[in-house]
């Protein structure tokens, strides 16, 4: 086992276990699945798939497809923009800019990150406040993906 870098998805191990994790949960297929709903109805939850593609969606962590998952959350995304609550709430359409951004920077490391003070602070303040991160339907996507991750299985 070895390591090629110092960030938590870069040796074997963590490797193996994302593997482990993505195989076990099908996450794969759930975030798919997330973008095929109708997005009148279910944009949060929309969102909330593709965030989790901005924080997992990264080399050794997302098990397999992810140039096209990437793909497929960055059209979302952008389709997400022209949804009259992301026109009608301009803060949260900001929002938007900077996670197609993230998106676009995993799908091609060429392409730079916007300036942000902290993106680790930025993803656990979306994660904690209501809005569309504690909207019903991105609520229940979270939590039914925690609730098949189990430590004590690893």
């Amino acid at each position: 086992m070895g390591a090629w870098d110092t960030k938590p998805w870069d040796n074997d191990t963590a490797a193996d276990w994302f593997c482990k994790v993505f195989h076990e949960t099908n996450i794969g297929e759930k975030i798919r699945e997330a973008f095929e709903l109708d997005m009148d109805l279910y944009h949060e939850a929309i969102r909330g798939a593709a965030c989790i593609l901005m924080f997992l969606g990264r080399r050794y962590v997302w098990s397999s497809g992810l140039d096209d998952n990437l793909s497929l959350a960055i059209k979302k995304m952008e389709e997400l923009q022209q949804h009259p609550y992301y026109i009608k709430n301009p803060e949260v359409g900001h929002e938007l800019e900077y996670e197609i951004a993230v998106l676009k920077y995993h799908l091609d490391m060429d392409n730079k990150l916007p300036a942000t003070p902290d993106f680790v602070n930025w993803w656990l303040s979306l994660l904690r406040e209501s809005g569309p991160f504690g909207g019903h339907q991105t609520g229940d996507f979270l939590d039914c993906f925690t609730k098949k991750i189990r430590i004590k299985d690893f």
